[in-house]
């Protein structure tokens, strides 16, 4: 029996994307896979990629596992050993860029450990990783994912239960773990142009690669908030000074400003100058006297006090009275 040229192509069309996907994480063995021996109802369509619309993320829906036999933890991780991935398959679509993360709140949140840009799957043999001495003590859900360097823009991923010991106080502070092709808005590189650059990748990253290419699309890039506006420095570089609330006021008398910068409070520095002292009065010489009003005169035209008799002590010889200063001189001159 002869088959028409269509037919034949039909057949090696369907023979290729049915060895599309073939690698899944076999080692830890993962959630529904036939290597793990926990598994009740294995996953026949373990070594395909997720949904591109999402329904199946993560994990390809087999977080419901957790909690029961089929999720049991496979593995015990000390925090801050060394540990390992197999992943097994035969179509490795030339490799590609992965990432191992870890959850430890159930599968909401997704912490990095290790990427690895370029040549992952590995060709030749098992992956190596360190679990973060901050890893948190207790159950966790380990997850592989995989972008494909050649081939239609995907997204695979695996997980195992694990139970870390010894641990930190938790992968907050790491990369949430990069999702792409799963109905999110985001793409891998375009093919042609490497293998993904997986933006914001961590501090741990092994590089096999020769020529990368970034994400399309509407993608988490790992980058820093803009500070906020009232971090911003003064376009002069220099803070603002603030003037004191009210009107300041100015010591009387006549001020005067000092040359030079403003005081470091803001207000306004004066000098009020200290008066020149007087001189003093030479001994030999009396200060004049100021006399009282001509009331206090009399019919020849001398003055006299108004507090005592004309008798009174400040007199003299002469019945006159003389200011105390110049009473010697005029004594001396009726005298004569």
């Amino acid at each position: 029996m002869l088959l028409s040229k269509a037919t034949v192509i039909s057949a090696l069309l369907a023979a290729v994307s049915g060895v599309a996907g073939h690698m899944h994480m076999t080692d830890p063995p993962a959630l529904g896979a036939k290597e793990n021996k926990l598994t009740s109802a294995v996953d026949s369509d373990m070594d395909t990629p997720l949904a591109t619309d999402g329904s199946n993320f993560p994990c390809r829906g087999h977080l419901d596992l957790i909690g029961t036999a089929a999720g049991a933890s496979v593995a015990d991780w000390p925090a801050g050993s060394q540990q390992s991935i197999t992943v097994g398959g035969g179509a490795r679509h030339n490799g590609g860029s992965c990432q191992v993360s870890l959850s430890e709140d159930g599968g909401s949140t997704w912490k990095v450990m290790k990427t690895f840009i370029g040549d992952c799957p590995s060709d030749g043999g098992p992956m190596t990783f360190t679990v973060p001495t901050e890893a948190k003590s207790g159950d966790a859900i380990f997850a592989w994912t995989w972008f494909n360097q050649v081939g239609n823009r995907e997204m695979y991923m695996n997980c195992a239960a694990v139970t870390i010991s010894g641990g930190g106080s938790g992968l907050s502070a790491f990369p949430d773990m990069f999702v792409a092709n799963a109905g999110n808005g985001c793409a891998s590189n375009t093919e042609g142009t490497g293998d993904l650059e997986i933006p914001n990748p961590g501090e741990d990253v092994e590089r096999k690669s020769s020529k990368t290419g970034p994400p399309v699309g509407s993608c988490a890039s790992g980058d820093s908030p803009a500070p906020p506006v009232d971090d911003k420095p003064s376009p002069t570089g220099a803070p603002t000074a603030t003037e004191p609330a009210g009107t300041a006021t100015e010591p009387a008398g006549t001020a005067t400003k000092p040359a030079g910068k403003p005081s470091k409070t803001g207000v306004p520095t004066y000098i009020v100058p200290t008066p020149e002292p007087t001189a003093p009065t030479d001994s030999a010489t009396a200060p004049a006297e100021t006399q009282p009003a001509a009331t206090n005169t009399f019919d020849d035209g001398q003055y006299r006090p108004t507090d005592g008799p004309t008798d009174s002590p400040k007199t003299f010889d002469d019945g006159l009275y003389h200011p105390k200063a110049t009473a010697i001189r005029y004594a001396s001159r009726f005298r004569a």
